[in-house]
């Protein structure tokens, strides 16, 4: 039967136009219709509704079942927990005491094995040899057990005592063994002609000896480190010493005395060549003159002699049987580099010994290292003090002070501080010399009388030179180091020889030779001055220099080229004060200068080669006078061509073309 909803039916009635009642009719009589169709499909589907009932009820059985069972089995589960429980509790207990019988069982193990001396220790420590190296981890095994017993001893451990005195035993004889065995290698270095190193480096390989003696006999320890202390010293003064000797028997280099100062220039003496003819006479006197400046040259030059603050710095030091044999000669700075170089190494090897083998804190590795090497510093310094005394080569003295700020850089970069002292009072006693010897030099310009230095000529003088020389080699070893103090001594001796060379070029009689005095002085001391970056760039000595250079070479130009410009200046001169002179006494000066000037030049240029030493020199002032003269010229033209006069203007030569002309006078340099 087809279905139809109640609101189709509602819908259906209100759209016919049905009242209430005839809805209400319809739809119960579509009630009753279904019911009638439910009951007929109930009762065509009985014995399937049968069936359900009948399953649903068996069903209901077998879950009632099941939940009885469920609820037995949940029981049983409880009841198994609670074992779980249970279980758990006595393996949590079983493991704690499980854990405490393991630890008790490792203290106990632990106790036992330090405690127990082995047979083969015993055997070993007693008679075993000290070189080998069973010996060596028998002697740990020792001092573990030794620092173990003592700390038991102080929980009252019962064991500690049963085996106390074996462990006394055993380190009483480890000591005395090991004493013997350390002394033996300390009395090792007094044998003649030893080499200490070997059994220096024998303990090292045994340091651990000294360590055990320390942690269990100190009195031992320190009858050791007081031998060796004691053995080391005198090793070492004896060998400086004799090393000292030796260097200063070798052949010396021929070195400064009082006299030998910048200042201070030697003449021979007349008494010396008499009773021999004159040409003998005068020949020996020429060879002694030249020879004796030879001799002073060097002490004022630096040469090659820097190479022992560089390349020989770190040198083999010197060998004086071999040096000897060479028959060499020898400067102090290379004796004394060698000296220290060997004091160097050694002190840098024994700190380091000492820091090795001893283990001291800072305060006692420095006491040590003074005890061992302080009558060795005290005699070097005693020897350099003796030196200084009459030594009066400063370069020397100067290098000797590089040497020692170099050598101290090197041991602080081995870590060894300890030399600083002895390197302080050693630049305490160079500085002071130094500056003794420069102040020297300096009164020694101040106070030297020309008249008594002999025949001086326009050539550069022999002072000149000397301080040229000296300047540039002290300067150029203080750019390393730089100190003002050198700077100022430096600048102080400039000052002096400016006016010593002022003083000598006043025994010329005519201006002209005076000039050429001063310009070769100055040329030839700047030129030297030169060769020295930092002089040459930041000195006030040299600014000084050139500035009296440039001042002499102006008023030389001046006077060697007035002759031929004067009369051209003079009219020039006039022309500017609005005083016109004659067109005749114009015309002569243009024709005097145009035939004369060339053969004036040729004329300055003759004199200048005569004159100056230096190429270069001669031809700079040659270009100045061009210059000069040019300039004149073309003043003069300028001044002619705003005049009247006529005739003068067509005999002069363009300025242009008249430069061109003088071009091809020009010096090549």
């Amino acid at each position: 039967m087809k279905h139809i909803s109640e609101s189709t039916i509602i819908s259906n009635a209100l759209d016919q136009g049905l009242d209430l009642r005839e809805f209400s009719s319809e739809l119960n009589k579509n009630l009753e219709e279904k019911e009638k169709e439910s009951i007929e499909t109930f009762l065509s589907n009985t014995e399937e509704a049968l069936d359900l009932h009948m399953r649903v009820e068996k069903y209901d059985a077998i879950l009632e079942q099941v939940e009885n069972m469920l609820t037995g089995f949940q029981e049983n589960l409880g009841g198994l927990s609670r074992e779980i429980r249970h279980l758990q509790d006595q393996s949590t207990s079983m493991g704690v005491k499980l854990g405490n019988r393991k630890s008790v069982r490792h203290y106990l193990s632990q106790i036992v094995d330090e405690l127990v001396v082995p047979e083969e220790m015993i055997s070993i420590i007693c008679s075993g040899n000290l070189a080998d190296q069973s010996y060596m981890e028998q002697l740990h095994q020792l001092q573990r057990k030794i620092k173990f017993a003592r700390e038991q001893s102080f929980h009252d451990t019962k064991a500690c005592s049963d085996v106390h005195q074996v462990i006394e035993n055993l380190r009483i004889k480890a000591s005395s063994r090991i004493r013997s065995f350390l002394l033996d290698k300390v009395y090792q270095f007094r044998k003649p002609l030893a080499n200490y190193h070997i059994p220096q480096n024998a303990m090292l390989r045994y340091r651990f000896f000294y360590e055990f003696i320390l942690a269990n006999e100190r009195a031992t320890a320190q009858e050791i480190k007081d031998q060796y202390l004691e053995t080391v010293s005198k090793i070492y003064y004896s060998y400086f010493r004799s090393y000292l000797q030796r260097l200063m028997k070798l052949k010396f280099s021929e070195t400064a005395n009082r006299s030998d100062l910048i200042g201070v220039v030697h003449r021979p003496s007349a008494s010396k060549f008499s009773g021999m003819s004159l040409s003998k006479a005068f020949g020996s006197m020429l060879q002694s003159t030249t020879a004796g400046l030879k001799h002073k040259e060097t002490v004022f030059t630096l040469g090659n002699r820097k190479a022992v603050i560089e390349s020989e710095l770190e040198a083999t030091i010197i060998v004086p049987h071999a040096e000897r044999i060479q028959d060499q000669s020898h400067s102090f700075e290379s004796l004394f580099r060698s000296i220290h170089f060997a004091l160097l190494d050694c002190a840098c090897r024994e700190y380091l010994f000492i820091m090795d083998f001893y283990l001291p804190s800072a305060h006692v590795r420095e006491e040590m290292f003074q005890f061992i090497f302080q009558t060795t510093l005290q005699s070097l310094i005693t020897h350099l003090e003796g030196f200084l005394v009459d030594c009066w080569d400063s370069i020397a003295v100067f290098l000797c002070i590089h040497i020692i700020l170099r050598y101290q850089v090197t041991a602080h970069e081995r870590e060894v501080p300890v030399l600083d002292s002895f390197y302080k009072k050693i630049l305490g006693l160079l500085w002071p010399r130094m500056m003794e010897i420069v102040n020297a030099n300096v009164v020694s310009i101040q106070t030297c009388e020309v008249d008594k230095l002999g025949k001086i000529d326009v050539r550069p003088h022999i002072i000149t030179r000397r301080y040229a020389e000296y300047y540039t080699a002290i300067s150029g070893l203080n750019e390393s180091f730089p100190d003002q103090r050198v700077d100022d001594m430096l600048e102080s001796l400039s000052a002096e020889v400016k006016l010593c060379i002022t003083r000598m070029s006043s025994i010329f009689q005519d201006s002209k030779s005076k000039l050429i005095f001063l310009i070769n002085n100055y040329d030839m001391l700047l030129s030297i001055l030169s060769s020295n970056s930092k002089a040459d760039n930041d000195s006030d000595a040299v600014y000084r220099f050139e500035q009296a250079l440039n001042a002499v070479e102006s008023e030389y130009i001046s006077l060697s080229i007035h002759p031929m410009l004067s009369l051209l200046e003079d009219i020039t001169k006039e022309i500017e004060s609005n005083r016109i002179p004659s067109d005749e006494r114009v015309l002569n000066a243009i024709i005097k200068f145009k035939g004369s000037w060339q053969n004036e030049i040729d004329r300055i240029n003759e004199d200048n080669r005569r004159s100056f030493q230096n190429f270069h020199c001669g031809s700079r002032l040659l270009q100045s006078a061009l210059t000069k003269l040019v300039e004149v010229y073309a003043a003069f033209f300028k001044a002619i061509s705003g005049t009247s006069l006529q005739k003068a203007r067509a005999e002069m030569t363009n300025v242009q073309k008249f430069m061109v002309e003088v071009k091809e006078k020009r010096p090549q340099i």
